[in-house]
């Protein structure tokens, strides 16, 4: 099993960019995420960037529906420090599909197409991140348990790097890795990894 394998099993994230549109990017703005291109953004496919990305497909279900998400059109509030653990991970993936960046992000045209300060860091938030589409005011919040992902076995990973470092084959640790994404996949919704809650306007 690899990457694309797991990548064809997943959601798609279809987003509508009106700067993309406004420039002639792409044809009617229209732009497709999937897991693969995520992966291909942070360099790696982990735990924490397949459960990242899920949870953007969570909520973009949530606050778009049958909608394309639009990009630029949320503003994300993360209850930790962009250094704290795993947090700045996440984060860059829910800047590239939501189009939500820090105040180095894009400053827009006028008053069009600002992405800056759209993802804003350590919010007093009951919850890992909160979301609210801004053009309704509608917003979610998320959170995870990771115990069901915690009690599945894991690659030695340290053991596997040595050997990495040797110049020693690890497709045996590659293959298992593998393996644990596609099971975290299986069992993201059905064993509640993600908690998703629909909040007063914001």
């Amino acid at each position: 099993m690899n990457i694309k394998t797991l990548n064809a099993q997943l959601p798609k994230i279809v987003c509508y960019d009106p700067l993309a549109d406004f420039l002639g990017s792409f044809d009617g703005g229209v732009v497709e995420y999937d897991f693969e291109y995520i992966a291909k953004l942070t360099g790696h496919a982990c735990p924490t960037v397949l459960t990242a990305y899920l949870s953007a497909v969570a909520v973009k279900e949530r606050l778009y529906g049958e909608d394309k998400l639009v990009r630029g059109g949320v503003k994300i509030y993360m209850r930790d420090a962009k250094d704290s653990g795993t947090t700045g991970v996440v984060a860059s993936v829910y800047t590239a599909i939501f189009g939500a960046s820090d105040e180095g992000g894009f400053k827009g045209i006028g008053n069009m197409f600002k992405r800056a300060n759209n993802i804003n860091f350590g919010a007093k938030i009951d919850g890992f991140a909160s979301f609210c589409r801004v053009d309704r005011g509608d917003s979610v919040i998320i959170d995870f348990d990771f115990m069901p992902v915690q009690k599945m076995a894991t690659p030695d990973i340290f053991e596997a790097l040595e050997s990495f470092k040797n110049g020693s084959e690890i497709a045996y640790f590659q293959n298992a890795w593998s393996e644990k994404l596609h099971k975290i996949a299986d069992i993201f919704e059905t064993q509640n990894v993600i908690k998703i809650k629909s909040t007063n306007k914001m």
